[in-house]
């Protein structure tokens, strides 16, 4: 090898990474060799490349994306690649432990390919006991594998029917909105408290709106 010329070696090393190796790592390689008895040395670095994937999304996928007591429902789930490496045949897995909830697709479930920054969507069929009470919580695992080696655990949780009571507490003085929701707790019932009037009030049976004890403490908006 002359001063000044170069020599391209096709292929001149095979890598094999682990499937633990993520996205936009920078990898560190140290290339020694000899010539004329002197010893020459460099790093090159390289920057790793797979899929990288998400769960974005996933709901009900009816009119109110409620699951009810003794319904089946799909769930719809929304996966997105923000990697730089395509995931090839991409299988998911779902699972829940709770006794009351049935998968009825069968699982493993193949989405196919996914490019990178592509988004895929699929509906997975859930069935609930009748047995369930409204407001019920079930815990979801989410496994996702394909052919790159990659695998990403995913957790998700979905709330059974309605929630028997919503208290919106607009008193700042925070008076009957928190004494009624700690009352409800003491009793074990399913609630959820705020402090602001939420954009969608669909997924109650119930709903206590706390205004103070003034006319003049909180005025409800036409909208509310």
């Amino acid at each position: 090898l002359n001063p000044g010329e170069t020599v391209l070696i096709p292929q001149a090393f095979e890598l094999e990474s682990s499937e633990l190796l993520e996205d936009g790592q920078n990898v560190i390689l140290k290339l020694d060799a000899t010539a004329a008895g002197l010893d020459h040395s460099r790093d090159i670095s390289i920057l790793s490349m797979a899929p990288d994937i998400d769960l974005d999304d996933y709901y009900i996928d009816n009119e109110m994306n409620i699951l009810e007591p003794g319904q089946t429902e799909d769930l719809r789930l929304t996966l997105t690649n923000w990697g730089s490496n395509a995931s090839e045949n991409t299988t998911v897995e779902l699972t829940c432990q709770h006794e009351g909830i049935t998968i009825n697709t069968p699982q493993p479930y193949s989405v196919g390919s996914i490019d990178s920054w592509g988004t895929t969507e699929f509906n997975i069929s859930l069935s609930a006991s009748q047995t369930l009470l409204h407001g019920e919580k079930a815990d979801f695992e989410l496994s996702i594998s394909s052919d790159n080696g990659m695998l990403t655990q995913e957790s998700f949780t979905l709330r059974i029917g309605r929630t028997p009571v919503y208290v919106i507490d607009l008193d700042m003085s925070v008076a009957s909105g928190l004494g009624i929701y700690n009352l409800l707790q003491d009793m074990g019932v399913e609630s959820e408290y705020t402090s602001s009037f939420p954009s969608y009030i669909n997924n109650y049976q119930s709903v206590f709106i706390c205004t103070g004890k003034l006319f003049t403490s909180y005025t409800l908006t036409y909208q509310q």
